[in-house]
């Protein structure tokens, strides 16, 4: 299922973030379209992600 999911791959090659990540972000961000900036996303990504290591929401969802 993953491997078939352009954004799931594209999160993937974040290091840091496996199948199971990439899964659960995109059964939680189903329409990027639904959120009007990343920080209406970013609320739903745990503190304790370090910055350096969750990449940022532009660059999983760009085409």
């Amino acid at each position: 299922m993953v491997r078939n999911e352009e954004v799931c791959r594209r999160l993937k090659s974040a290091p840091g973030a496996g199948p199971i990540a990439a899964l659960a972000f995109r059964a939680t961000i189903d329409r990027p379209e639904r959120f009007g900036s990343s920080q209406a996303v970013g609320m739903l990504i745990p503190r304790d992600v370090a910055p350096d290591v969750a990449p940022s929401f532009r660059e999983i969802a760009a085409p």
